[in-house]
């Protein structure tokens, strides 16, 4: 998203990126002979955005006053969290898990804040899942937000 937004790397598909990525550690998918589905990782991908002339900072614990900080400067910020996996997703929007979810990393793009003067009221996403009231400009509420991110960011 960033690298097409930005104009970059017009010349490459999303699996020529995948492949990058995955060759730079940013994604693991096999481990001891098996299958596993883990990542993507904040330094690879960092390193691919670079790698394409769009620069990216790795920021660790970060306070949700960053992320605020960072948009406002007209930055695009990707953000760590912990969410429930996407077959454990109500479809009402409201980031609510299934009864018995399990809960996985996962990495939002942050492209607005809502502020009532001073106080942060929350943030606007795009969500790379592509499922319904999940995509584009989802809304998660400061309250919801404490709760799910991580306190890592890359920043553009």
């Amino acid at each position: 998203m960033i690298l097409d937004a930005k104009g970059k790397a017009k010349d490459k598909s999303i699996m020529d990126l995948t492949k990058e990525g995955i060759k730079l550690g940013g994604y693991i998918t096999h481990a001891n002979g098996k299958f596993i589905d883990k990542g993507w990782f904040h330094h690879p991908l960092a390193s691919l955005l670079n790698k394409h002339g769009v620069k990216a900072t790795v920021k660790k614990w970060q306070p949700l006053e960053s992320i605020v900080k960072d948009i406002l400067q007209n930055k695009l910020v990707i953000i760590s969290v912990t969410l429930p996996g996407r077959s454990h997703i109500n479809e009402d929007g409201s980031f609510k898990p299934k009864k018995n979810a399990k809960h996985g990393g996962h990495l939002l793009l942050a492209t607005g804040v809502k502020m009532d003067g001073k106080e942060i009221k929350g943030i606007y996403t795009h969500d790379p899942r592509g499922l319904k009231n999940y995509q584009k400009d989802t809304f998660i509420p400061v309250n919801i937000l404490k709760k799910v991110f991580s306190n890592r960011t890359v920043v553009v």
